[in-house]
């Protein structure tokens, strides 16, 4: 979660219905709860993972394809650099666009949308076009370092041509990727949005530092206390 679901929901960020592209064992399940949500759609290639989600949450959707943009049958493949591997068909599952995959699919708006996916990010977004033009929310995994920081920025302006605009971040520990928020509001909504996440970092560490006698070790998520 790009932040604590009642963090969101005091900036206003209510959605009713999550779609989660990587869904691997459903972590964030509480968290769509918390935040409001009454759809969820769990998006997953493994079939393992999706069997495992379909058992522990049958009010839910589980969609076991491998998404991508590409019906030929050839690979997907991330960028060149080192560090970046191959993205294959996992388990042989289906490979289908996310459009084809929730064409005939009816959701409750405003609509949140996850990609978390290892590299198939762009494939899965030129793919799903026309369900993304009804997204209000868009979280995407973006690391840093991929092709000389190529990746990055194709993701980015990819979701700019898309009518989003940059809203909120959130920086792995280790500095090698960011989960990003992308929403359709308005310049002065982000701006607005910006001081208010601000705001409630100012006061985490205020509490942090009368309750806990230390400060935040980010301002998501604090690694000594666990909050």
């Amino acid at each position: 979660m790009i932040r604590n679901p009642t963090v969101l929901r005091l900036m206003g960020i209510s959605p009713k219905t999550a779609i989660h592209i990587g869904a691997d064992k459903g972590q964030d399940r509480e968290n769509y709860i918390n935040l409001g949500i009454r759809l969820i759609v769990w998006g997953e290639a493994q079939g393992v993972l999706a069997e495992r989600l379909k058992t522990n949450f049958p009010q839910d959707i589980v969609l076991n394809y491998y998404f991508s943009d590409n019906l030929d049958g050839s690979k997907d493949l991330k960028y060149s650099d080192e560090e970046v591997k191959p993205t294959q068909k996992v388990d042989n599952a289906s490979k289908i666009s996310l459009d084809e995959a929730l064409q005939f699919k009816t959701f409750i708006k405003p609509i949140f949308l996850l990609i978390d996916t290892d590299g198939a990010e762009v494939k899965i977004l030129e793919g799903g076009k026309s369900i993304i033009s009804k997204v209000d929310y868009l979280v995407v995994e973006q690391h840093f370092h991929w092709d000389q920081g190529k990746w990055h920025e194709q993701i980015t302006d990819l979701c700019l041509s898309l009518g989003f605009k940059r809203t909120l971040s959130r920086p792995s520990f280790d500095l090698s990727y960011e989960d990003v928020l992308y929403t359709r509001r308005s310049k002065l909504y982000v701006f607005t949005l910006s001081i208010m996440d601000y705001g409630f970092y100012i006061v985490k560490q205020i509490y942090h530092f009368i309750g806990k006698k230390h400060l935040s070790t980010s301002q998501f998520y604090c690694a000594k206390c666990k909050i």
